[in-house]
């Protein structure tokens, strides 16, 4: 993991429901790795959002959304 991707990993695990660590976990590495392998994309973006989305606490999801958002916006792949 690069020092954003670290960053990113600490923030979303902080905003994140108990029970849905481990599928969190696994969804952070196979982004990252999308991300490395110069495979995420847009449409790996749009999937990725709602199922981030579904893990999140209820109270952090209209933040993590907006950061999401502002993400995607930049990326020109």
């Amino acid at each position: 993991m690069n020092p954003a991707q670290q960053k990113f990993h600490q923030f979303i695990l902080e905003r994140v429901q108990e029970d849905k660590m481990d599928e969190v976990q696994e969804l952070l590495k196979e982004s990252f790795q999308k991300q490395v392998d110069k495979s995420f994309d847009q449409a790996y973006l749009l999937e990725f959002m709602p199922r981030m989305k579904a893990c999140l606490k209820p109270e952090h999801v209209v933040e993590v959304e907006q950061i999401m958002k502002e993400f995607g916006g930049k990326f020109t792949r």
